[in-house]
């Protein structure tokens, strides 16, 4: 299109449930997997979009005829959603510790796993829980690898109010690895798993509130985000090929000393906390720029309340008559 802005336009708007928090497109664009954390009577789980038809899927359960969702464990509160590149798994992260809470710091992380697969006896139904071990505040935003082997997966050791509590085996944060790899399967569902797929594979120590995972295009780097702070490590990522510091990668700050930080520490316009990263490729827009461009990370961010900050305290202006300065969240 000549104007591309332009050309964009509204095609559907399709009710899913109550709070969804994350989507995942099969790797054909027909299918649609939605998180919904807010349903009446604990009705949690994932709701499916046909794309085609641009409709949600009814899933019918003989056992609760109210449920028209791909319904998780009673009592959870699903996060983030990641597919497997050979659509056979879905992969939902739960928002809440389990078997304690945040201020016992006895909670662990689970990831619920989901048949996909059509041809599947089991398809569309919830198969299987991961506990990965030590999780105080549960679990956030995970990813899958690029080569389809690992599944990456973010636990806080904070949220973004309140006391931090570190994740066992870390000073802080930490990400979980998991083998997610289909030749490591074992033979027989309950027969030996030599291999330890679908467990967890160890851990890497990360920073303060780890929260959005990405792939790169790169296959050697998976980047996070570290919300807590603004600070060099704010969006960082893992070297799967430095085994200095664990058998599965090292964490390394992306950015420089400065962070996220715009201009002076006044700068009421600033993102100080970075919820998510996504990578645009060198060259990606070539074509239609006619010029080559180098790679772009976009970050998106909020501010973390902060009194007396001007880019954190919505009520800054009001305390510091004459500033001059709009204050608040971006």
């Amino acid at each position: 299109a000549a104007d591309p802005a332009a050309a964009l336009q509204l095609v559907s708007t399709i009710p899913v449930g109550y709070y969804p928090r994350d989507t995942a497109l099969t790797s054909d664009h027909t299918r649609a997997y939605v998180t919904v954390s807010g349903n009446p009577n604990g009705r949690n789980g994932l709701a499916l979009v046909d794309l085609v038809a641009m409709q949600q899927v009814k899933i019918k359960d003989a056992s609760d005829p109210g449920s028209d969702i791909i319904k998780l464990p009673s009592g959870s509160r699903p996060y983030w959603v990641a597919l497997d590149p050979s659509n056979h798994y879905a992969y939902v992260t739960e928002e809440d510790p389990q078997g304690g809470n945040a201020a016992s710091g006895a909670g662990h992380g689970y990831i619920y796993v989901v048949d996909i697969d059509p041809a599947s006896p089991t398809f569309n139904q919830y198969i299987r829980t991961i506990d990965v071990g030590g999780a105080p505040f549960g679990l956030r935003e995970l990813v899958i690898s690029e080569d389809g082997k690992r599944l990456y997966v973010a636990a806080p050791n904070r949220s973004g109010y309140g006391a931090a509590i570190a994740v066992p085996g870390s000073d802080a944060s930490a990400i979980y690895v998991i083998d997610v790899d289909a030749a490591d399967k074992p033979a027989t569902p309950n027969g030996p798993n030599p291999k330890h797929y679908w467990e967890v594979l160890g851990l890497i120590p990360t920073g303060e509130e780890t929260y959005a995972l990405r792939n790169s295009g790169d296959p050697n780097r998976i980047l996070f985000t570290n919300r807590y702070f603004d600070n060099e490590d704010a969006v960082s990522y893992i070297d799967v090929k430095d085994l200095s510091k664990t058998p599965l990668g090292t964490a390394h700050a992306l950015l420089s000393a400065d962070g996220l930080t715009l201009g002076g520490t006044n700068n009421s316009f600033d993102v100080n906390n970075a919820s998510d990263v996504i990578v645009i490729p060198a060259d990606t827009f070539k074509s239609v720029l006619g010029h080559s461009h180098p790679e772009y990370m976009l970050v998106a961010g909020y501010n973390r309340y902060q009194q007396g900050i001007p880019s954190s305290d919505p009520d800054y202006a009001l305390t510091s008559p004459g500033s001059g300065q709009p204050s608040g969240s971006n």
